[in-house]
């Protein structure tokens, strides 16, 4: 009877194994699917960013510019109420349908990574989200109209997408509220970053469309506009009035900020990040800098007109900026694969990194100062970008550990750098139309020139914060060190 009991035994624990071996089993296969299928949305979604960011930056006199209705040589020209109201429109109309282009492509590709583990039921939301991506792009590169009301329409874009968002949302909530208490345990979070989205979308609407309404002249709509004209004078007039009113603005736009990002931000503080998850976020931005990279290919094809500005003579020795660019490229290279070079520690990784994007930045910045010749300046930015981002996949293969805020400057810097090509390939098509309006704005600094200054001042920031952050750790390191010493002192 024992050995039967004891054989009954070990059955039953045996079957319990196999069960859960074969749960195991099941479940792993089960996530191998789901990252498969994961892993395919996100090269779709990828493939759609890259095709369409090529496409409208190649397509620009059109979909930028809006060549078709107005002349890309008054662009930025508001000195005359005819050409204010032509550039109005094609900026409105450029920066909701790009905004709502890049908006919906980035949330899309944030909810296939959440959503792994539950790919095949988020299937309905991501076509929906595609095709407004889709649908933003296609009226960007085919709408082109000079009626304001139709441009007006253009806001309602964003309904469906707010209501896309709103759905998804409290869909999600009531999945994850269990399986995920620390992210989804409380719903006023989510409650928040919905009134926010849907305050700022009725108040838009409400203000463009107040805007156009206001319109005495239809073709000068700004002009004595009294929706513009308090906005005008709120940053002209300088009064105490004024200077609270803006103030309070800037304040009821970062609330509103914040509360929209309040789930994000509640994902950062709840420190549900990982590393993989960032290094994710970074391949939208190298999308698209790999776009502007070939679509600056296109921009030194076109052709300058010599507005007398430069002096030919002397400037194209700052070409030279690409040769000390190759010798720092290679200086860090060797520091990061010779074995006697190489750096031991993340910290010491971060700081080399940053010491050498400050370096190759900066001087680019001296350059781009004391040099008016477009194409040198596009050369020199296009060549030290391409070094620049050499660099940083170097230095993300060899870093095995990043923190959020070293992976935050890292988008920063990203970002900073794309809109710097985009906004030096941009000045190569005013210039071809002898428009040079980036050359006369009312500053010590071309807008150029002002972009290479941004990316600098991040590049520095980052070295100091990497500095700082070697420091802290060695300060850590010598306290500990100092302690074990009297420890085994008061041992002995």
């Amino acid at each position: 009877m024992v050995d039967k009991s004891s054989r009954d035994e070990r059955h039953f624990q045996d079957k319990k194994l196999n069960t859960s071996l074969l749960t195991s089993y099941s479940s792993y296969v089960k996530n191998e699917k789901n990252n498969k299928w994961a892993f395919i949305y996100k090269i779709i979604l990828i493939l759609i960013f890259f095709s369409f960011s090529l496409t409208f930056m190649f397509l620009a006199d059109r979909t930028i510019f809006g060549e078709k209705l107005f002349k890309i040589d008054d662009f930025l020209q508001i000195y005359t109420p005819t050409t204010l109201h032509t550039t109005a429109i094609a900026l409105y109309r450029f920066t909701l349908l790009i905004s709502v282009f890049v908006y919906s492509i980035t949330r899309n590709y944030l909810n296939v990574y959440f959503q792994k583990e539950l790919i095949k039921k988020y299937l309905p939301w991501y076509i929906l989200y595609a095709l407004i991506s889709m649908s933003s792009m296609f009226t960007l590169i085919f709408f082109l109209s000079n009626d304001l009301m139709q441009n007006f329409y253009l806001m309602f874009i964003c309904v469906p997408l707010f209501l896309l968002n709103l759905s998804y949302s409290l869909y999600i909530y009531f999945l994850k509220r269990k399986s995920d208490p620390i992210l989804y345990g409380r719903i006023w979070p989510t409650i928040v970053s919905l009134v926010a989205q849907f305050i700022i979308l009725v108040v838009s609407i409400i203000l463009v469309y107040m805007t156009v309404k206001a319109t005495i002249y239809p073709n000068a709509f700004l002009e004595n506009n009294i929706i513009f004209n308090f906005f005008k004078n709120l940053f002209v007039n300088k009064s105490a009035k004024n200077f609270v009113i803006v103030i309070s603005l800037a304040l009821l736009l970062g609330i509103l900020a914040i509360a929209v990002n309040i789930t994000r931000i509640q994902f950062l503080l709840a420190k549900q990040y990982t590393y993989s998850f960032f290094k994710d976020q970074l391949v939208l931005v190298l999308t698209y800098l790999a776009a502007t990279f070939i679509w600056f290919i296109k921009v030194f094809t076109i052709k300058v007109v010599d507005l007398g500005i430069v002096n030919h003579k002397t400037e194209y020795f700052y070409l030279f900026e690409i040769l000390f660019g190759l010798i720092l490229t290679s200086l860090y290279l060797a520091i990061t694969f010779k074995k006697k070079l190489q750096p031991n520690g993340a910290s010491i990784n971060s700081l080399i990194f940053s010491l050498f994007q400050m370096l190759l930045w900066v001087s680019l910045l001296v350059a781009g100062l004391h040099s008016n010749i477009q194409l040198v300046n596009a050369l020199n930015i296009f060549f030290i970008s391409v070094m620049s981002l050499t660099m940083l996949v170097v230095y993300l293969k060899k870093t095995n550990s990043i923190t959020i805020t070293e992976m935050i400057f890292l988008i920063t810097f990203l970002i900073a750098m794309v809109l710097s090509m985009f906004i030096f390939g941009i000045n190569q098509y005013l210039l071809s139309k002898s428009n040079n309006i980036f050359y006369i704005i009312n500053s010590s600094l071309y807008i150029t020139q002002i972009f290479l200054v941004l990316n600098v001042v991040i590049a520095v920031s980052f070295f100091m914060f990497s500095a700082i952050k070697l420091i802290v750790i060695l300060l850590k390191i010598s306290k500990t060190k100092e302690k074990l010493k009297e420890t085994t002192y008061e041992k002995k």
